[in-house]
């Protein structure tokens, strides 16, 4: 994922991995809705889709979050550069 802070102007590209004690189909599942989005993402306040469809390369969000408890909120655009299926355990 790539997020564009406006006020920064800069790109920042990082990966995010969890575990997840569940079979991989629920989880697909869970991942193809984004009213689970807070299950996964801590602190997700808000999430708006931009543009595209969710789950696929290009889509773009508006992420709205907040570090830990009391402290101001962070925003970010999102977009999907790349999206994996299948086992990709290194």
């Amino acid at each position: 994922m790539r997020s564009f802070d406006r006020s920064l102007g800069v790109a920042v590209k990082y990966t995010v991995s969890i575990e997840i004690a569940l079979p991989r189909e629920k989880v697909a599942q869970l991942l193809a809705d984004p009213a689970h989005l807070p299950m996964w993402l801590r602190g997700v306040v808000l999430h708006e889709p931009l543009s595209g469809v969710h789950g696929q390369v290009g889509t773009q969000w508006l992420i709205v979050y907040s570090a830990e408890p009391g402290s101001p909120d962070h925003a970010a655009m999102l977009t999907l550069v790349s999206a994996r299926t299948g086992d990709h355990r290194d």
